[in-house]
């Protein structure tokens, strides 16, 4: 039976203590897992109440207002945590995890360095460990963390028999409710008392995130990197003179790095052949053969073609300059900069038997866009590091693409950012359903036109697409195809995630799926208060993003919808007009950086 939606805390006790049998637990000790089912479910942590003031060293810890007791061989026990296990959706929309595999997350596996640095780490460890000590893994530390969870936890469980699309949504439910509502000490994600400063779960949160800013900057960089030490990466494009190669025979070469857009960098250097002519792209390491990298020259052919226009066309549906970088950005076999040898027709394009050459200095010409971002690295180095979680902030798009009727996708489980957000969510639906017919005058759908009715039947969960699939056309300056393949791309290679401001939805993730809407963000009450803001934070602690690696690139009209955004996120956002368009250019530089 789940939870009431609107249960008291006195209905919650009781709830649990119906569904929480000794016959059902195990000490927190790996070896125990053994006897843990695999089904899905929710399951509990108990710690003793001696161990408050064992976790009081470093800072104060007391327990919640209203807690649950449990007395387990003559020793008082409180409920400091709880999680699901088998109901996060994955990349394929179903998750086959259960409890077992859960608690031997927490408990056995995935302890290492390289587990805390790419995410994979129990974030029940990543809590409880910086209240030991500020050093993760030095001293010992994750086998301190072992003997104090033997010492002090015992830990409970509910199954929630049946299949994924069975009970993902009840569990999640019910989830959100105890959370809600007894507010464990530990919990930060969807937890109250996590945005509440006098409470010890607002000092756990801070406490965690000074400790993993350490611990990444001690143990996540290059190999031997010291926290002392500034991080390493490529540098910007300068904005000082270069010196590039000129050769005599009518042969140039330049250098680009793996951030940079090879058709830009090939714009701004003067005396580069035309058309017909030859280019060979090669790294350090010649033999290592991939497709335009260390393969065979590339001819340009047509009389007068660019360099630039050469890789700014199109290989099947992928601009050449994309392929290129996303060779020197590939995560097995990266490449930090390679050398660009563009020849005309008729000269020697043999490395080995160059004519002899004169060097020309160059001065870079930028756009307003380029020093803009390029002042951003400069400050954030570690940004061009794919491995590091970054956030991009931005708002959504009034031109949509029709939903088509035959879509069946209420599998998918969108991201969930908390009870606060689902309710005000709730009350624009309501308020959205209410508008009348003349609101949608004018609108059209694949120069098709729509209205009232049509929007009406769109909101339909059975009937949702993807975001990027929805929103969106060829003249949207922040989700044209382009636009949106790069936003993919960095996504999948740059470790981004990105957060849409809705005016219908509030608050949604970039693999969400969503229904085709037409409501402006500003029109109606303003249901949302701080809670977008409040999501977005919560968001930023569950994912573990450095709060340095949030931007935003939002419009006037949406900005305010953040409110007080924290002062390390940078706004991306320049007032240069044009409906977007200026500031699109910059968002696109920023994200060829990443």
């Amino acid at each position: 039976m789940p939870i009431p939606a609107n249960a008291t805390f006195n209905q919650v006790k009781q709830w649990l203590e119906k569904k929480l049998h000794d016959s059902r637990s195990i000490s927190a000790d790996r070896s125990q897992t053994r006897s843990v089912p695999q089904t899905k479910g929710i399951y509990f942590w108990f710690m003793k109440q001696s161990c408050y003031k064992q976790l009081s060293s470093l800072i104060s810890i007391t327990p919640v207002e209203n807690r649950i007791t449990k007395t387990i061989n003559g020793e008082k026990y409180d409920l400091v945590y709880l999680g699901t296990a088998g109901v996060r959706p994955n990349t394929s929309g179903i998750n086959n995890g259960h409890l077992k595999e859960r608690l031997k997350w927490h408990l056995a596996n995935n302890m290492s360095i390289s587990a805390f640095c790419n995410g994979t780490m129990s974030t029940f460890r990543r809590t409880i460990g910086p209240l030991l000590g500020n050093d993760l893994f030095g001293n010992s530390m994750q086998d301190r963390i072992d003997q104090l969870l033997y010492e002090n936890f015992i830990v409970y469980w509910i199954e929630y028999p049946g299949s994924f699309k069975d009970v993902v949504e009840a569990v999640n439910q019910d989830e959100e409710i105890l959370i809600q509502t007894i507010r464990p000490l530990f919990n930060l994600k969807n937890n109250p008392n996590a945005n509440i400063a006098h409470t010890s779960t607002y000092k756990i949160q801070q406490k965690r995130l000074q400790c993993e800013s350490v611990n990444k900057a001690k143990y996540c960089n290059d190999k031997g990197l010291k926290a002392s030490e500034p991080l390493k990466s490529n540098p910007p494009t300068p904005k000082t003179p270069t010196t590039i190669q000129l050769e005599i025979l009518e042969c140039v070469e330049f250098k680009v790095r793996k951030h940079e857009n090879i058709s830009q960098v090939s714009s701004r250097i003067t005396n580069l052949p035309n058309g017909p002519c030859t280019i060979e792209l090669y790294s350090k390491d010649r033999q290592n053969r991939k497709l335009y990298i260390n393969g065979n020259p590339r001819t340009v052919r047509k009389e007068g073609r660019t360099v630039s226009q050469f890789f700014n066309s199109p290989d099947g549906n992928t601009p050449k300059w994309r392929l290129v970088q996303d060779e020197m950005n590939d995560k097995k076999n990266p490449i930090d900069i390679i050398t660009v040898r563009v020849c005309k027709l008729g000269s020697s394009s043999n490395p080995e038997t160059k004519p002899k050459v004169k060097t020309q200095t160059h001065k870079p010409v930028m756009t307003s866009a380029q020093i803009f971002i390029d002042d951003i690295i400069k400050k954030i180095p570690s940004l061009t590091e794919p491995k590091n979680k970054k956030l991009l902030i931005i708002n959504c798009c009034d031109a949509k693409s029709m939903q088509p009727n035959n879509l069946t996708n209420a599998h998918h489980t969108n991201y969930n950012f908390g009870a606060a957000l689902n309710n005000a969510r709730l009350i624009r639906l309501t308020a959205y359903q209410a508008m009348n017919a003349n609101y949608f005058n004018g609108k059209k759908r694949n120069n098709t036109p729509v209205n009232r009715a049509y929007f009406m039947g769109a909101i339909n969960p059975n009937n949702r697409r993807p975001v990027f699939d929805t929103y969106g056309s060829n003249h949207s300056p922040f989700f044209k195809p382009n636009i949106k393949a790069l936003y993919i791309n960095k996504i999948q290679n740059s470790n981004l995630h990105i957060l849409i401001i809705s005016g219908l939805y509030g608050l949604l993730h970039h693999s969400d799926y969503i229904n085709d809407y037409h409501l402006e963000i500003n029109k109606g009450n303003n249901v949302w208060g701080a809670t977008i803001l409040n999501a977005i934070n919560e968001f930023i602690i569950q994912n573990n993003i450095d709060n340095h690696h949030v931007f935003y690139c939002l419009s006037p009209t949406y900005l305010p919808f953040i409110g007080h955004p924290n002062a390390h996120w940078k706004n991306l956002w320049r007032n240069l007009g044009g409906r977007g368009y200026n500031q699109a250019a910059e968002l696109i530089e920023f994200l060829n950086r990443i």
